[in-house]
């Protein structure tokens, strides 16, 4: 056992004069600042994408339903039946299916 105790102490005495050596403090007390502004920037971006939700969805849901609206009434004007009955307005999947990206673009 005298020679493990002899290792443990070895061992336990670098661990002790790397934790106070200056410039690992320095290091460890650095990580630790820039861990709290990373998070009070991580809690500010959250308070801030609250807030931006908040005053946008109004605008984007109503710029949505007048897209909405005028597609389908578009839809509408040009869809007639030969025998003068409006065909429905409700479009399959198949007959419109487009890339999200192109529907933004609209």
């Amino acid at each position: 056992m005298g020679m493990s105790g002899v290792i443990a102490m070895n061992v336990g005495a670098v661990v002790f004069f790397h934790m106070v050596d200056p410039e690992t403090r320095k290091k460890a007390a650095e990580q630790e600042a820039f861990g709290m502004v990373e998070d009070a920037a991580l809690e500010q971006i959250s308070a801030n994408a609250r807030s931006l939700a908040a005053e946008l969805a109004p605008t984007l849901a109503a710029d949505w339903m007048e897209q909405t609206r005028a597609k389908y009434t578009a839809r509408l004007k040009q869809k007639q039946l030969p025998s003068g009955e409006e065909a429905s307005p409700f479009v399959t999947v198949s007959d419109n299916h487009k890339e999200p990206q192109e529907v933004i673009n609209q």
